[in-house]
This record gives structure tokens, sequence and C-alpha cells, in this order.
């Protein structure tokens, strides 16, 4: 009773029709009987995938209403699924909700240090007109970044404003976060 052979018996079956919903309802089940953390974290991301599949299936059958509570289901099961934050933003979008979408997508930078999500909410800001929110979302995201995203993340607003047509504001937003004698890129 208390093995959870038969469950990932089950779950394969489930997986071979794609029945994300059911998959995760046994995953569930699945995660009850297992006694080891690192398993169980593990198989919980395995949750996280298997509902977001599921929201998957609802976006693109263009049913955004019901993909947005699977898709923040699996968030919470998962909540460093960079996937899942850019469709349920796009979700939103879908939907006309774009305050909904930028806090998606805010809330996956937050929790994943992806640009991707950066970059989503830089089309809408400029779709929007309103570029010089998302030069303050960037210049923050510079003054919190670690080492490692710096360089991309002053890329990404040096892009912005050479695209808004501001090329000194680029060489100087370049020169001041990237070191250009070891980087090929900036300099």
């Amino acid at each position: 009773r208390k093995s959870p052979r038969v469950f990932y018996h089950m779950r394969e079956i489930c997986l071979k029709s794609k029945d994300w919903s059911l998959a995760a309802s046994i995953q569930k089940k699945l995660i009850a009987r297992i006694e080891s953390k690192e398993k169980k974290l593990k198989e919980k991301k395995i949750l996280g995938q298997y509902i977001y599949n599921n929201g998957i299936r609802y976006f693109n059958k263009d049913n955004f209403e019901a993909a947005i509570p699977e898709l923040k289901k699996a968030l919470r099961e998962d909540p460093q699924c960079l996937s899942a934050y850019i469709i349920l933003g796009d979700a939103f979008m879908k939907t006309g909700n774009g305050k909904a979408a930028l806090k998606a997508w805010e809330t996956g930078y937050e929790n994943t240090n992806s640009p991707v999500c950066l970059i989503q909410m830089e089309k809408l800001y400029r779709k929007s007109n309103q570029v010089g929110e998302m030069v303050k979302v960037y210049k923050e995201s510079i003054k919190n970044s670690q080492n490692s995203n710096l360089e991309t993340l002053s890329l990404l607003l040096g892009n912005l404003y050479l695209e808004e047509g501001n090329p000194q504001e680029t060489i100087q937003v370049i020169e001041k976060n990237t070191n250009s004698k070891r980087a090929i890129i900036p300099s």
C-alpha cells in the first residue's frame, strides 16, 4: 500500500496518452508516498511540469481563462519554471490584462533572474508608449544585479536607448557597467 511503484506505472500510462491532468493527480499521490526530501523536491518539480503542460494545452486552444489558473498552480509547485511565467504573462495579455502580465513577468524575473522576462516587459511598455518605465526597470535591475547578469542587463538597456535614438546614453550605460577590456561584446 505504501509503495510508490504502482503510481510510477500509472504515471507512465498517463504520459503516453498525454493526459496531463490525470498525470498531475497521480503525481500528487506519488509525492505523498515518497520519504526522501530530495526525491520529493524532484517529484514536485515534475508535478509542476505536468500542471504547466495542462495549462499549455488550454493556452494552445485559446482557452486563456482555464490556462491562467493552471499556470499559477504550476508556479506554486515550481517557482523556478521560467516558461510558465512567460506563458502566464502571454495569457494575461490575450485576456486584455496588461497589468497582470507585467506582474507575472516581474515576478518571473525576481524568481528566475532571467532577462527574458524583462524583454517581455519591454515589448509591452513599448506597445503602450511607456519606454521611460522600462528604463527605470532596467536601471533598478542593473543596480540590484549580480555580476553575472550585469553585462546582459546593461546591453539590454543600451539597446533600448539605441532604438529610442539615444546612442550617447547607450555608450554611457555600456561603459559604466561592463569591463570592455575583458569582454568582447561591449567593446
